[in-house]
């Protein structure tokens, strides 16, 4: 296979994971399996002091929550909003995430008992209907994890 394509009795063809009806089928199957609504969160930090501080502390509780939730498909995927100043690596400034809930009560209520919120990292959080439209078979991403793909630190909590 060369730059996602393969030679199939002669004839170029490309990767069957890579074509758009792979990635249409993947989705159908997704949406078939999901089990209610899906809300899009955007939550940004505080900006005082100690709002760094308190993201590192709540940080490891946050993911210890999130990894099973990813697992059963409570969280479709999540991560950093990062700020980067181009003079180092990027600061994470809140953070985004997919969810499925049956309401949109139970996603607040899944919500408000994240540590991010408990702790007093985000400054709120907008939840936003959402519907996904296409979808990777496969992210291939890690839960958990904020490493760069040469290994070494991908973004930093904060300035210090």
């Amino acid at each position: 296979m060369v730059n996602g394509y393969f030679l199939w009795r002669g004839v170029r063809r490309a990767a069957p994971w890579t074509s758009a009806s792979n990635v249409l089928q993947a989705t159908q199957r997704r949406q078939q399996q999901q089990r209610g609504l899906q809300f899009l969160v955007l939550a940004y930090d505080h900006t005082d002091p100690g709002s760094v501080a308190r993201r590192l502390a709540a940080r490891g509780k946050h993911l210890e929550r999130a990894v099973p939730a990813t697992v059963t498909g409570r969280i479709l995927f999540g991560g950093a909003i990062l700020d980067d100043d181009q003079t180092g690596p990027a600061v994470m400034r809140g953070s985004v995430m997919v969810i499925e809930a049956a309401s949109e009560a139970e996603a607040r209520a899944f919500l408000d008992a994240d540590p991010y919120v408990t702790g007093g990292v985000w400054d709120g959080y907008k939840l936003i209907p959402f519907r996904t439209a296409v979808m990777a078979p496969s992210s291939g991403g890690s839960v958990g994890s904020n490493k760069g793909s040469d290994g070494g630190e991908g973004v930093r909590p904060g300035p210090k």
